[in-house]
C-alpha cells in the first residue's frame, strides 16, 4: 500500500481529492495536513498533522518535507495555488516523493493571468482581451480587475468608470484589466484531463454562491467543448488535469482563467464517472487511461452544507 501525503485538507478541494480516491478504491495510506485542527477531512485521513501557514514559506517547507520524509509518502499532492507556486519553486527538495502537480511550464502560464490571455490570443483561443496598464485600455466599460497571481474569485472587481479603474489598480499588488465579456448566467467551467493521448473533459454550467464556490451545476453537453478541450490540451502539453473558467458569448466559449489544479466541482464529476484526481495517480504510475463518456445528457448538481462535530 502507498502512502499519499495531501495538503489543505480542510478546504473544499482537499477534502474532493480525498474522497475521490477513496472512492475509486485505490490502496492509499492517507496522511493529511491544514492549518486548522478541526476540519471537514481530518477524520478521513489515517493520520492528521496540523501545518504552518503557507504565508511562512520556510517553516512550512520544513514542516512539509520532514513529514514526507517520517511518513515515508510516495506522493505529495500540494491543493492550493499558492501550494504548488512553492513546491514548484522546490521540486529538488522531494526527490524520492512524487508530486501530484502539473508541468513548470503550465504552471508558469496558467498562475499569470496576462501570460494566460496571451498564450490562448497566440493559439488562437477565443479570450477576453487584457491589459497590465490602465492607459493602454480600450475597451468599453464595465470591465473586470483582478491580480493577476490572485487565486479563485479573491481579488476580482467590476468597474464601471477611469475612476474606478484607477483606484482599483492602486488597491492591488499586480493588477490586470480584462473585456467583461457575457454575463454571469453564461458561466461555464471545464475540466480538462489528458495523459498525452486520451484527453478527457466535462463541463458545467454554474451559479457560485458561498466561497466563490460552485454552488449549482447543470451539465453541459456541447461538442464546442470537447474540441476547445482538445485544443487546450495540445497548446499546454497537458500531463495532467486542469480546470477552465469561461463565458459563453454569441456561441463562443472565452476562456477568462485555467487553474492548474483540481477543481471544486470535483465532487459533482466523480459522481458523473469523471474522476480526474484518480487518473493523475494511474498516469504518475504509468497506466493508461480510458476515455471517458458521460452516461447522461442531462444532469443538475447542488453544493449542499454539511456538520460535523468533533471532541478532543
Amino acid at each position: 500500500m502507498k502512502t499519499i501525503l495531501v495538503s489543505a485538507v480542510g478546504g473544499d478541494i482537499g477534502y474532493g481529492i480525498i474522497k475521490a480516491l477513496k472512492e475509486s478504491g485505490a490502496p492509499l495510506r492517507f496522511i493529511g495536513f491544514d492549518i486548522r485542527k478541526f476540519n471537514a477531512s481530518s477524520d478521513l485521513m489515517d493520520e492528521f498533522y496540523v501545518s504552518p501557514p503557507y504565508r511562512e514559506e520556510e517553516k512550512w517547507l520544513n514542516f512539509v518535507t520532514g513529514l514526507v520524509h517520517d511518513c515515508y509518502a510516495d506522493y505529495f499532492w500540494p491543493v492550493t495555488e499558492p501550494e504548488i507556486r512553492i513546491v514548484d519553486r522546490n521540486r529538488e527538495l522531494f526527490n524520492g516523493t512524487t508530486l501530484v502537480i502539473n508541468s513548470s511550464s503550465i504552471l508558469r502560464i496558467a498562475l499569470n493571468k496576462a501570460l494566460t490571455a496571451a498564450v490562448l490570443r497566440d493559439g488562437g483561443i477565443p479570450t477576453p482581451e487584457t491589459w497590465e496598464r490602465t492607459d493602454t485600455v480600450s475597451s468599453p466599460y464595465p470591465l473586470i480587475v483582478k491580480e493577476a497571481f490572485g487565486c479563485g474569485s479573491h481579488s476580482v472587481c467590476l468597474v464601471n468608470s477611469r475612476e474606478e479603474l484607477e483606484a482599483a489598480f492602486q488597491g492591488m499588488q499586480a493588477p490586470v484589466v480584462q473585456e467583461c465579456i457575457g454575463s454571469p448566467e453564461e458561466e461555464y467551467t471545464l475540466t480538462v484531463f489528458s495523459d498525452g493521448n486520451t484527453v478527457n473533459s466535462i463541463a458545467f454550467k454554474r451559479s457560485l454562491g458561498f466561497g466563490g464556490m460552485s454552488r449549482y451545476v447543470e451539465l453541459a453537453e456541447d461538442e464546442k467543448l470537447a474540441e476547445l478541450a482538445c485544443r487546450l490540451s495540445g497548446l499546454l502539453e497537458l500531463r495532467g488535469s486542469v480546470n477552465v473558467q469561461m463565458r459563453k458569448q454569441n456561441g463562443r466559449y472565452y476562456v477568462f482563467e485555467i487553474n492548474p489544479r483540481i477543481s471544486s466541482t470535483i465532487g459533482f464529476r466523480v459522481k458523473l464517472g469523471f474522476n480526474d484526481a484518480a487518473w493523475w495517480l494511474d498516469l504518475l504510475n504509468g497506466s493508461a487511461v480510458e476515455q471517458y463518456h458521460c452516461p447522461h445528457r442531462k444532469a443538475f448538481g447542488v453544493r449542499t452544507v454539511e456538520e460535523k462535530i468533533f471532541f478532543d
